[in-house]
């Protein structure tokens, strides 16, 4: 075992192992595909593109209706969708106008799944007004 490593505690490996299973039944029962768009540069914040790349994957192994499409900034889609930074991650930009720059990873996962789970639902929790478009 290398210097530093830990081995994990079978408890927290079962709970951990509980709620994938349990996120892995809420992306199944979304009724809705949530289609996202990753932009990135070569040699601009490599480490947070693949970081960014390594999340949805993870997160595509659980749930079968997050697509994932990669552009490079230069592309035309980029510039239809007015990304200028890489990376940059648009969720369903046709119906939403939801952007995320940087990689979901850390304390910002949670936030990442659960705006994945709100758009795989297409709720909210927001009155009509606090949804409305400033």
């Amino acid at each position: 075992m290398p210097v530093g490593e830990q081995l994990e505690d079978p408890s927290e490996q079962a709970m951990r192992e509980q709620a994938q299973a349990e996120l892995a039944k809420t992306f199944e029962e979304m009724p809705y595909e949530i289609p996202l768009l990753l932009f990135t540069s070569p040699l601009k914040n490599d480490p947070f593109c693949e970081a960014a790349r390594q999340a949805i994957r993870a997160i595509r192994e659980i749930a079968p209706k997050i697509t994932l499409r990669e552009y490079d900034l230069s592309h035309k889609i980029a510039q239809k969708w007015k990304a200028k930074y890489s990376p940059t991650l648009l969720f369903d930009p046709e119906r939403y106008q939801v952007r995320w720059l940087g990689a979901p990873v850390g304390e910002e996962g949670r936030t990442f799944v659960e705006a994945l789970i709100m758009m795989g639902f297409r709720k909210t929790g927001l009155s009509e007004a606090e949804a409305k478009p400033v």
